[in-house]
């Protein structure tokens, strides 16, 4: 039995887990939540006026993704000619929901240019104009999803930018969550087109407008490799 386990083990693949100690001081300390999917988990820990957390993430193109994709007829038809045409490239020759989220990775790099200059952020109006920021990226993944029937919702939180100074910037940032029929949840950053420990996941209800400026410290980052 301990040889068939040891096989086995040996067998599946091994998975890149990224972990990172943060810590940081702020007067909005109850935002942040504790919190775990399938490829993220986010551990707060309060002392005094210092925020610690402890995260840990598996990059979404590790997952096991080996769902069908079967487009939503009636869904895609109620959209505009752009959702549309970009879901039936995408969808084109996918066995898998894993070579779907290939494809919309790919599209979205090659398709669309980060700004941030107030304009529309609605799908359509990203995919005519093709630039977005964070939320107009989530917007178009959204209906990229729904389109194949696949449940997702949006996300809050920062993501931890590099400082000069050795220091992290909390940039305000936006994201999905996609949740499978089996009850698999995972976090896809559009934007990104990755996720890693870097991020910080805050209440749905925060209003990023209210919330002073604060810096984080990476206390420790390490990457494991697991089966």
């Amino acid at each position: 039995m301990r040889v068939v386990l040891l096989l086995l083990m040996l067998m599946s693949p091994l998975r890149q887990v990224e972990y990172s100690y943060l810590q940081f001081s702020t007067l909005h300390r109850d935002i942040f939540p504790d919190y775990r999917n399938d490829n993220f988990s986010q551990k707060i820990f309060l002392r005094r006026n210092v925020v610690s957390i402890s995260n840990q993430s598996l990059n979404f193109y590790q997952l096991d993704l080996n769902f069908r994709v079967i487009i939503d007829q009636k869904y895609l038809q109620a959209q505009q000619p752009e959702l549309q045409d970009a879901v039936k490239v995408l969808s084109t020759d996918c066995t898998s929901l894993r070579e779907y989220v290939d494809h919309v990775s790919v599209f979205l790099k090659s398709s669309l240019v980060y700004d941030d200059n107030g304009s529309a952020q609605d799908a359509i109006a990203v995919l005519k104009r093709k630039t977005a920021n964070c939320i107009g990226y989530s917007n178009v993944v959204h209906e990229l999803f729904n389109c194949i029937g696949v449940n997702n919702h949006f996300v809050k939180g920062f993501y931890l930018k590099n400082d000069d100074g050795g220091m992290l910037i909390p940039v305000p940032h936006k994201w999905v969550e996609v949740t499978l029929t089996n009850g698999y949840r995972f976090f896809y950053d559009p934007q990104h087109q990755t996720f890693t420990s870097g991020y910080i996941l805050v209440a749905d209800d925060v209003d990023f407008k209210k919330i002073r400026r604060f810096l984080v410290k990476l206390v420790k980052k390490e990457v494991k490799m697991i089966n």
